[in-house]
């Protein structure tokens, strides 16, 4: 199944279904408005560019190749330049550069691989992109499995990559939104349910990096409850209800401030 292929029709997404939840009005300005943000978070360049990494390491260790950590090195080196130099569209938080980043993912990674375990598991998906549908709903939902395993007995372990900035309690990880339409889209794709776990692993970017595995799992329950969530959020979407977020935390690094400032004046008379 090809992302792309997928991207390139109508559909929702993780990302897509948070943003509407987070902000509608931000969701009109990117997928119904196709605007270009005017600029993007540091941190989201940083994550893509340890997933690009990781990806890497998992396909080589799928072929039985340990990736040692002076070449995990070398290659976040070369990776972040790729993302992140001379690219004046980014928002860099108070207190990191390029530079920074730079030195925050050699030890996070370094980190990573002192820590991680592959014992008695099969990779069976890297980057594993997928596509299901709910009942009632005339778009698809689709995504990718960072990393999906197996072990000796079949259980199986869907794993999202974090790059955080602390530990993520259990709690986040128990109601995490992306956790459950992971767990629905891999029931519908025919995984089966009892012998299914997910995980986040995580790098987090306290003054000693750490890397750390937060399990969670979902019932029944929760699973008929975001399929009942996503078909809101695309009633929502239908019948154009969009509201801004007003006083939103993410609203200072928001790439559609001034978009949402010319929507909110809309009609006014100056007169």
């Amino acid at each position: 199944m090809n992302l792309d292929e997928l991207r390139s029709q109508p559909h929702l997404s993780c990302s897509s279904i948070s943003l509407y939840m987070d902000c509608s009005l931000a969701y009109k300005f990117r997928y119904m408005d196709k605007i270009r943000s005017k600029s993007v978070a540091d941190a989201l360049v940083f994550g893509k560019a340890i997933h690009a990494v990781l990806e890497r390491f998992y396909n080589s260790l799928m072929i039985g190749v340990v990736t040692p950590v002076d070449a995990l090195v070398d290659l976040w080196e070369l990776t972040w330049k790729e993302h992140a130099e001379n690219r004046n569209e980014i928002h860099w938080k108070r207190g990191n550069s390029f530079e920074t980043g730079l030195l925050s993912g050699k030890s996070l990674l370094e980190a990573f691989a002192k820590k991680l375990e592959v014992v008695d598991t099969a990779i069976i998906g890297v980057e594993e992109a997928f596509s299901f549908s709910v009942d009632g709903l005339d778009i698809p939902i689709i995504g990718v499995f960072d990393l999906v395993l197996e072990d000796s007995s079949g259980i199986v372990t869907i794993v999202d990559h974090k790059t955080r900035a602390k530990a993520m309690p259990s709690r986040d990880a128990n109601e995490s939104l992306q956790a459950s339409i992971y767990a629905l889209a891999a029931k519908i794709n025919g995984f089966r349910f009892n012998d299914l776990l997910l995980r986040f692993d995580c790098l987090i970017k306290t003054k000693e990096p750490k890397f750390e595995q937060v399990y969670t799992t979902r019932s029944e329950l929760e699973i008929f409850q975001v399929a009942r969530l996503i078909k809101q959020v695309w009633a929502g979407i239908q019948a154009e209800v969009w509201l801004p977020n007003l006083g939103s935390w993410k609203c200072s690094g928001c790439g559609y401030k001034q978009a949402c400032q010319d929507w909110m004046q809309e009609g006014y008379d100056h007169g």
